[in-house]
């Protein structure tokens, strides 16, 4: 099976530009100032694993397994969790810096939170572009049944290319029927 490069490239790579990203910030010593308020950097972690988890869902969009969003989501949180506790344990390894297992928490609740609310404005997205489709297609049924009706043809064809175009020409009081070939 041939790797689609455009798909590829707009679902994995920043995906993996987020994780190269988020390993060179882990690799520097820790920073000097952090925002001023108590577990702000537990609020930076939590906002930067939430993004991961989306990414991570979006690209396993693109796998074979796609139409299976309860592994969709729970392979998105595995992924980005394993991830959060790999970053850890690589900053505990750095000068200065040291592994939280308050920060995993953090990267962890993340992850959740960042996955749950991409599924769900995924599905909220589908249902929304099904009801629109679903609208067209009653539109277009409407249409036929009247052109069958109005024009004594079986065979009417659905000219609606918007819900208010309704595909027939007005002429006085007579419809002009379009009739497939």
């Amino acid at each position: 099976m041939p790797i689609n490069l455009k798909l590829f490239a707009a679902n994995w790579l920043p995906l993996i530009a987020y994780c190269l990203l988020i390993y060179i910030q882990s690799s520097y010593p820790s920073p000097e100032r952090l925002p001023s308020f108590e577990f702000s950097d537990k609020l930076l972690h939590f906002a930067a694993y939430a993004v991961m988890g989306a990414l991570f869902y979006r690209a396993y969009q693109t796998l074979p397994f796609k139409n299976h969003m309860q592994l969709l989501v729970l392979l998105s949180m595995i992924s980005t969790s394993l991830y959060g506790i790999s970053d850890e344990i690589h900053q505990s390894f750095v000068p200065y810096r040291d592994g939280s297992l308050l920060d995993v928490i953090a990267d962890v609740l993340g992850a959740v939170c960042g996955v749950y609310v991409y599924h769900w404005w995924t599905v909220a997205r589908t249902r929304r572009q099904s009801f629109e489709f679903g609208i067209r297609n009653a539109e277009c049924g409407k249409k036929k049944r009247r052109q069958s009706f109005e024009c004594g043809i079986g065979n009417a064809e659905c000219g609606i290319h918007s819900i208010w175009d309704f595909g027939f020409k007005r002429r006085g009081k007579e419809s002009e029927c379009i009739v497939n070939g």
